[in-house]
């Protein structure tokens, strides 16, 4: 049977923040936004073949992957797995669920012994209300132009991550017509 494990993170937060400033989304985030990362972040532990999350579970969170790596897959009705991306250290991902509140597209399954860092759905969403400038514009950047790949892959959007991003952003923020949110 997999065990799931969870920890606080056991590597100091001032060298988890060097080593993620290697993604540019993380590097290009406020300094805020980086301690709120970090501070609200839970390690995962995940052994070889285990499941971070599959297709149809509730948004957990957005993730990083910390050591090891996390391969992205659907499957398909006939039983067919597809590979659709091989995470490795220090990338961001589970954007897609956050932004659209809808249940996970696609599988996240550990290729060898991995670490990933989960930030609540729930404290990123307050997150959001309480700094919905620094918001937008970090996580138009998130939405890198392999995620929009797999949308397409599946053919199953019509306009770009970035614009559907940016219409529920501006419906969950409730902006009015004079610019103020």
């Amino acid at each position: 049977p997999q065990s799931r494990k969870n920890s606080a993170n056991p590597q100091p937060a001032t060298g988890l923040r060097l080593a993620l400033q290697s993604d540019e989304w993380f590097a290009g985030c406020s300094a805020g936004l980086q301690a709120f990362l970090l501070a609200a972040g839970v390690q995962r532990r995940l052994a070889d073949g285990e499941s971070l999350f599959i297709r149809g579970d509730n948004a957990g969170g957005l993730c990083c992957v910390l050591s090891g790596a996390l391969v992205i897959s659907a499957t398909h009705i006939s039983g067919a797995a597809a590979m659709l991306a091989q995470l490795e250290p220090y990338q961001w991902f589970g954007e897609i669920s956050l932004i659209d509140g809808q249940p996970r597209t696609h599988d996240a399954t550990a290729r060898g012994e991995s670490s990933v860092l989960v930030v609540p759905h729930a404290a990123l969403l307050d997150w959001l209300h309480q700094h919905p400038a620094d918001f937008l514009q970090q996580f138009l950047a998130i939405c890198r132009p392999d995620d929009g790949l797999i949308h397409l892959a599946q053919g199953g959007v019509k306009a770009g991550l970035p614009r559907q991003f940016a219409l529920v952003f501006f419906q969950q923020c409730d902006v009015r017509a004079d610019g103020d949110v």
